[in-house]
């Protein structure tokens, strides 16, 4: 019976937190990227030949830096050991999912010039399918660019709304746009990684952010 399975009835799609990393951590970051190799991010699933992802620019258009180590910052602050902690402690209270505890390497996006991710999940098959929870910190100030927001949809609105017979609503009317609040600098949004989402096309100035994944074992 469903009756008798454990329920997390404070599940949430996205949790929010203010001031994660300091405007001084942020702006160590934002140096770290700019002396860093840079590259356009692809768009995981989609293959070549070879079996590597494709850059594809209708659907993602990002310039990209990848982190091979943990990220220290100013006072010896391990931006991924923080990132965990704060993963972990929104997995116990939210999310309650089965786990590792480990994060994968950060990857550092700016988004420019019409830049954008359109609809899509983190996970997929191979090493995407181990992620849990998603973690995206803001690094830029939130007054540097219009557009670049992060929409999610919730699908338990969708269902609601369908149960009670109205049919002829379009997918728009589901989709949720993360607060102001959201895109200040130094801000940590965390959600399910099999969470539909997207970040709208960028219309002025430049949106930088990071990305880890807390990764577990295999849905089941």
């Amino acid at each position: 019976m469903i009756e008798n399975l454990t329920q997390k009835k404070n599940f949430k799609f996205v949790v929010h937190k203010d001031d994660f990393l300091t405007e001084k951590r942020c702006d160590e970051l934002l140096e770290m990227f700019d002396n860093s190799e840079q590259h356009k991010a692809t768009v995981a699933g989609t293959y070549t030949g070879n079996g590597a992802d494709v850059v594809n620019e209708s659907v993602r258009k990002v310039q990209e830096v990848r982190f091979d180590s943990d990220v220290i910052l100013s006072g010896g602050f391990n931006l991924n050991k923080n990132i965990n902690m704060a993963c972990e402690m929104a997995n116990l209270l939210f999310f309650n999912f089965d786990i590792s505890n480990q994060l994968s390497n950060i990857r550092m996006l700016r988004y420019e010039d019409t830049g954008k991710y359109d609809w899509h999940l983190d996970i997929g098959n191979e090493e995407t399918s181990v992620r849990k929870i998603t973690a995206i910190v803001q690094l830029a100030d939130e007054n540097d660019y219009e557009g670049g927001n992060f929409q999610w949809i919730e699908d338990i609105r969708a269902k609601d709304t369908l149960t009670k017979g109205n049919y002829n609503r379009n997918m728009e009317d589901f989709v949720v746009t993360a607060p102001f609040s959201a895109k200040q600098k130094g801000s940590l949004i965390l959600f399910p990684s099999f969470l539909h989402h997207q970040v709208t096309p960028l219309i002025r100035g430049t949106r930088i952010s990071l990305v880890g994944w807390l990764c577990g074992y295999p849905y089941r």
